[in-house]
């Protein structure tokens, strides 16, 4: 558990799961991050002010995402060929996955 690793402390743990909200972009993670936070935010204590600012900037890059991620990979993929598109894809599927993983 995040919480133990980072010595059974509440605002580290915010800390970090904000951090780690930064790279989220879809509304899977939102809805999963979303739920986390409805289930466990009165553990937090006087730290839920962070996780409540990881909420509103998770929100923020999806909206992002949906108007311009897609838009950037087809640049990309004209600018580096189906090479630079077949790494974006595989990358962006990979951090999905990982992120997906940890809140469940």
């Amino acid at each position: 558990m995040l919480y133990s690793s980072l010595g059974f402390n509440w605002t580290k743990t915010a800390e970090a799961l904000s951090d780690m909200a930064e790279y989220f972009t879809t509304r899977e993670q939102q809805q999963l991050f979303s739920n986390f936070y409805k289930q466990s935010h009165t553990l937090f204590g006087s730290s839920v002010g962070t996780l409540n600012q990881a909420l509103a900037k998770v929100e923020s890059n999806v909206q992002w995402a949906e108007q311009r991620l897609g838009k950037l990979v087809n640049f990309l993929a004209q600018r580096n060929g189906a090479g630079g598109l077949a790494m974006a894809s595989s990358l962006a599927l990979v951090m999905s996955t990982i992120l997906t993983l940890m809140f469940r």
